[in-house]
């Protein structure tokens, strides 16, 4: 297990369990707290008066640390990490993946089983991300299990969510051709889920990674998966979408995908069939070009790696000029779902307004209703 050593050497290790786990703190509220206080046992130990002060943090931030500090036995969950036989790696170490550092929102630090590779640390992996229906036609399931072989054959390493479905499938042809993949988990990485999954889950163990920015025994929540997939499609150079449903995860991942400047590839579909609405769709709106042949699609991604690993636009990372009422519901936003009512009451705007402004956001690219007037930001 690499990375583990050296965060132990630093003597207070468990402290890096409440920066990391601190419910209700943003990864840059956390980065923030690291620059002021130059250690987590510091950033334990602040008072509620100094952390009052600080500016940077929300009146919620403050509470949500004060009571993680106040309800977690530190030396409890530090064993528990342990037992779980799995490594943390931060921002501030070397093992961290190179890709994921360039992300406006990066994870502050990630729970990992099985090895991260000295490619995916430096950022000279090719890594693909293949994502999609969680109940494929036989089409999909054909499409997955080639489309990842040929890519495995050109040394890609597959990025996933272990999900059942097109992910899973993707995953265990990469490893059944040899290769090595990695799976990026809505829980606990100490957690199989779904359960069927646990052969796979032992194998990416063995040959790959499985990466998780929640700490051990956190359950596999719904809210957990659309902030999951900007570290699928972060990680990731270009992303492949097979069949989705117009609502999906996989539309999720694209739309970080597009956020984040990277390509973004799918699979055509009939437009009677409902599980190829959502690439169709991309399709239409040119947020992503056609897998029709394997060859082509191999020689646009042989371009893509000629140019060395990804590198964002600048212009992805600024915000748009935003008004007043824009700027004050987007700051109530968050990469995790939010429901509008809720939306609503942070932002104090009346409920007509705040659908208003949340279709503009939307329409700016900068947020998106990931299912029911639940919302989330982009960036």
């Amino acid at each position: 297990m690499e990375y583990r050593e050296n965060a132990e050497a630093e003597g207070p290790y468990r402290y890096w369990m409440t920066c990391l786990s601190g419910a209700g703190l943003g990864n840059r509220s956390k980065r923030q707290l690291l620059d002021c206080y130059k250690s987590p046992s510091a950033v334990y130990r602040a008072r509620k008066e100094e952390l009052d002060k600080l500016g940077f943090l929300r009146q919620r931030e403050v509470d949500a640390l004060i009571f993680q500090r106040g309800s977690w036995d530190l030396r409890e969950e530090y064993e528990r990490f342990l037992e779980a036989d799995m490594g943390l790696v931060t921002l501030d170490m070397e093992g961290y993946p190179a890709n994921l550092r360039m992300l406006h929102d990066a994870p502050f630090g990630l729970f990992f089983r099985g090895r991260i590779s000295s490619g995916v640390s430096s950022g000279s992996s090719r890594l693909a991300a293949v994502v999609g229906s969680r109940t494929p036609s036989a089409y999909g399931k054909r499409v997955a299990e080639d489309l990842s072989a040929i890519l495995t054959d050109y040394h890609y390493q597959i990025v996933s969510g272990m999900a059942r479905g097109i992910d899973g499938i993707a995953q265990t042809s990469c490893l059944d051709t040899g290769g090595q993949t990695i799976a990026v988990l809505g829980c606990g990485a100490d957690i199989v889920y779904p359960k069927e999954n646990w052969i796979l889950y032992d194998r990416i163990v063995e040959a790959g990674c499985l990466f998780s920015e929640y700490p051990p025994q956190t359950a596999p929540l719904s809210r957990h998966f659309p902030a999951r997939n900007r570290i699928i499609s972060g990680l990731a150079s270009v992303v492949l979408v097979i069949e989705a449903r117009r609502r999906s995860g996989s539309l999720i991942t694209a739309d970080f995908a597009l956020e984040q400047g990277k390509d973004v590839y799918t699979l055509p579909g009939r437009i009677t069939d409902p599980m190829s609405a959502g690439c169709n769709e991309l399709l239409h709106q040119g947020a992503a070009q056609p897998i029709t042949d394997y060859d082509q699609l191999i020689d646009d991604l042989e371009l893509i790696a000629g140019m060395g690993h990804f590198q964002p636009r600048e212009d992805l990372r600024r915000l748009p000029p935003l008004t007043r009422e824009q700027e004050k519901l987007y700051q109530c936003l968050d990469f995790y779902p939010m429901d509008l009512d809720q939306l609503a009451k942070r932002s104090e705007l009346d409920y007509l307004q705040a659908v208003r402004v949340l279709t503009e956001l939307c329409d700016l690219g900068i947020a998106v209703d990931s299912s029911h007037n639940q919302f989330l930001k982009l960036r």
